[in-house]
């Protein structure tokens, strides 16, 4: 299994496992790390280390992020589009005035 997969599976954040050790592979030709995991993790730590997909139209991803904050688990979040102008304008004309009106923003 790579280790950006095998890392990102137990939660480091620093290459150590949660005890604090450092963290090293395993270097054995063994499964796959998509057979290793199962398709539904490897997918969702391929795809962003565990973190949870905010995607859809403007009052999907408000609503998504609403419930984010409302869980409190995040410091933050990472943006993505592939055009980023586009992202970046979309994300402050159409989703802001949403989270602005949800009392999320000001």
């Amino acid at each position: 299994m790579s280790t950006f997969l095998a890392r990102a599976a137990i939660g480091s954040q620093s290459g150590r496992d949660p005890t604090g050790a450092p963290f090293v592979p395993e270097t054995s030709a063994g499964p796959s790390p998509r057979e290793a995991m199962g398709e539904e993790a490897y997918l969702s730590i391929a795809l962003g280390p565990g973190g949870k997909h905010v995607i859809g139209g403007p009052e999907s991803v408000a609503e998504q992020l609403r419930e984010l904050h409302e869980q409190g688990l995040q410091r933050g979040i990472m943006l993505s589009s592939l055009d980023y102008v586009d992202g970046l304008e979309r994300l402050e004309t159409q989703v802001l005035p949403i989270l602005r009106r949800m009392d999320l923003r000001r």
